[in-house]
């Protein structure tokens, strides 16, 4: 494709999706509120590549339903329309406890939608994530899984897409299996890959096709082979496995690898990694993930059969032995690993252990402060040992319930997603109304107000009065609490412009808290915005190695090298997250602008593309969409029209203006005296070296 036609499908595309996300977006701002048919929309629950999903009121029949809207780019199509409700209505016929019962498929204008019952609950993959599930709970969800299964299966629809995103677990136990009927609609998820024993299209019938989601695929999905149930089947022996370890059982360096593994590798034996492990249950995976469907379970019936007489085999009271404890499955919250040391409940209280004799250690820091922005030494750092002498019992809260309100909203604020941010709000409220004086809920409530702002979703000066009012309320109970000055620090950054004083705090957080990852990580884009990019990066890996499985903390990883223009290694980074997370929309973005200032059109287009698929612009991107355009004008080399739309970004606060100084899509416009100006007005001065970038 010459550089012309690339270009000329650029523009375009760029267009259209450019386009289709301000319209979705003004649409979700003006559907909240209103009455669709007999639908009040209340408030958006999530979006992601099927769509955008809101929560409403039945007002017919007084209660709360889920509604999602399709995507615009999937309903273009008549026939792809058709298809869906075709699926759909077959899905809705199913009358079963463990599947999401579908009310309603309509359409509104030019919007389709399908309203669902209201699950209040969250993922099996956030259960997993927030540390493994136990063998007991696990048969417990997996015989519902099962059952949801076999009653679809009875009414020929096969779900082809069986993974723990789409399985929602409430708090009472009950398993909810969502989209039975609707992973057919998603064709362009698809992945096609030139290998051709991996990318053969089987011909004539619409159930081929690479289409799933690779880490849970059937080796004759991979194959591109006509499926029957039997492929569910190994997708549901994946997800059990990962519920039962705490990872898959295929894994690879690429989707080519991942694929190749599927086809060809033994998944390694559960009993080699939780010793003891029940012999029932170790047979039902290895026959669920044989290669050849033939030597599965040939129905689900057979599954769980075999899944009921395990649990009654090795029954209810089942406890691994202590060496389990150290299982990948039990240690996935490793966060709570590394700071386990800082909490203990004791009775009915909670006892917190901590750092005091903060001032001590700050006061020696400042001797490793090469400028007042902070610069640590490594002679400065407290280390474990340091911080562990220094520690003292102190009681956050005698009250369990305010500490288990304390702790899910802690576990919700983690997710970031708008909902769970939200919802962690609610938690962290409900804590402090137990206990006014529980100073760590008014950290992260404050931290809460923070996250808000970074997702766009409220006005910028409301939101971070809103997070600086709870974090000097955090201070005033305990002036020693690491978090809050890295919260307050972070504050002062983005709402104050105050370099100085903002470092000054990261500093006395590292010191109460030199072990906390949050804290490192936090420091990390500290020194990214002030452009000191190998301390950033040592400081972000440091962050890494002390919460391995935070994908957060890995995603700006590759931030941190991007912005360092280490551009390959950012991609290298970035696409093993990808590979990790396919459905995560983050990584594609950077992998886009890596691939951009490379000038690799190519790839950059595709992982756009990708991005758009899986989330299709919501409205948390509303208050971003300024920075984008000014980005892509500034990639055009349209510096009139790029300086306009950053002069918006930085009128409205965008919490990633901070990076004006450092981000390399702007080097076209540093030797313009508006856009020194405007790093001024952000609190910066203009660095010399990237200054000298500019004018290159």
């Amino acid at each position: 494709m010459s550089d012309e036609s690339v270009a000329n499908r650029n523009t375009y595309q760029f267009d259209e999706l450019i386009e289709a996300g301000f319209k979705e977006n003004a649409d979700d701002y003006s559907i909240i509120g209103q009455t669709l048919s007999h639908y009040r929309i209340d408030s958006l629950l999530g979006s992601g590549g099927m769509g955008k999903v809101f929560l409403a009121q039945d007002i017919s029949l007084k209660r709360q339903v889920a509604i999602k809207f399709l995507p615009s780019l999937f309903t273009k199509d008549g026939d792809r329309v058709l298809r869906f409700e075709r699926e759909a209505q077959a899905a809705s016929s199913l009358n079963h406890p463990n599947i999401i019962t579908i009310h309603e498929i309509g359409r509104i204008e030019d919007k389709h939608f399908i309203v669902t019952e209201f699950i209040d609950g969250r993922t099996l993959r956030r259960r997993i994530e927030s540390g493994g599930v136990g063998i007991n709970e696990a048969l417990k969800i997996a015989v519902q899984i099962a059952s949801a299964m076999a009653a679809a299966h009875d009414a020929g629809i096969i779900h082809r897409d069986i993974k723990p995103e789409n399985v929602m677990v409430r708090s009472d136990g009950l398993v909810k299996v969502l989209d039975f009927g609707l992973a057919k609609l998603n064709e362009t998820e698809a992945i096609e890959i030139d290998t051709p024993a991996l990318a053969r299209k089987a011909s004539g019938t619409d159930d081929s096709g690479l289409i799933g989601t690779p880490q849970y695929m059937s080796p004759e999905q991979v194959q591109c082979l006509k499926l029957d149930v039997r492929t569910d089947i190994f997708s549901f022996g994946v997800l059990l496995y990962e519920m039962l370890v705490g990872h898959r059982p295929f894994t690879g360096s690429s989707n080519e690898a991942l694929l190749a593994a599927i086809l060809n590798d033994d998944p390694p034996p559960l009993s080699g990694q939780i010793p003891d492990f029940p012999a029932p249950i170790e047979k039902i995976v290895k026959q669920c993930l044989a290669k050849a469907p033939g030597q599965r379970y040939q129905t689900v019936g057979e599954l769980l059969s075999e899944l009921n007489a395990a649990r009654n085999m090795i029954g209810n009271d089942y406890r691994p032995s202590e060496i389990e404890t150290q299982t990948p499955a039990s240690n996935q919250n490793t966060r709570s690993i590394a700071k386990g040391w800082r909490f203990a409940a004791i009775g009915a209280g909670v006892v917190i252990l901590t750092l005091i004799s903060a001032l001590y250690y700050y006061r020696n820091m400042r001797e490793g402060v090469e400028t007042p922005t902070g610069k640590l030494t490594e002679a400065a750092r407290p280390t474990v040992s340091d911080a562990k002498k220094k520690q003292a019992a102190k009681r956050y809260t005698n009250s369990a319930r305010a500490w288990n309100h304390f702790l899910r909203g802690r576990e919700l604020l983690h997710t970031r997603s708008i909902r769970d941010i939200n919802l962690a709000i609610k938690s962290f409220e409900q804590a402090i109304d137990i206990d006014p004086d529980f100073a760590l809920a008014h950290t992260l409530l404050g931290k809460s107000y923070l996250s808000l702002h970074y997702r766009g979703q409220s006005p910028a000066m409301e939101v971070g009065q809103k997070a600086k009012i709870e974090i000097d309320q955090a201070l005033k109970r305990d002036g020693e609490l690491a978090e809050a000055h890295s919260h307050l620090a972070e504050y002062i950054l983005q709402y104050e412009w105050e370099e100085v004083k903002a470092g000054q705090e990261h500093i006395r957080a590292l010191a109460l808290d030199p072990d906390s990852a949050d804290v490192s990580h936090a420091y990390a884009f500290y020194l990214l915005w002030i452009g000191r990019f190998d301390e950033a990066l040592t400081e972000i890996k440091r962050a890494e190695n002390l919460d391995p499985t935070n994908r957060w903390i890995s995603l700006n990883v590759g931030q941190v090298l991007f912005q360092s223009r280490r551009y390959d290694e950012a991609i290298k980074q970035l696409q093993h997250l990808v590979d990790l997370y396919p459905d995560w929309e983050l990584s594609y973005s950077w992998i886009y602008n890596a691939q951009i200032k490379k000038g690799n059109e190519e790839a950059a287009f595709d992982a756009l593309v990708k991005r758009a698929e899986v989330i299709r612009a919501g409205p948390d991107e509303i208050a971003v969409m300024k920075k984008q355009i000014a980005r892509m004008y500034a990639r055009l080399g349209d510096k009139e029209q790029a300086l306009v739309w950053l002069e918006k970004a930085v009128e409205g606060r965008y919490f990633y203006i901070v990076a004006i100084n450092v981000d390399p899509d702007w080097d076209i416009l540093r030797a313009d005296p508006r856009f020194v100006a405007l790093v001024k007005r952000v609190g910066f001065a203009p660095l010399p070296k990237i200054m000298a970038k500019g004018n290159q």
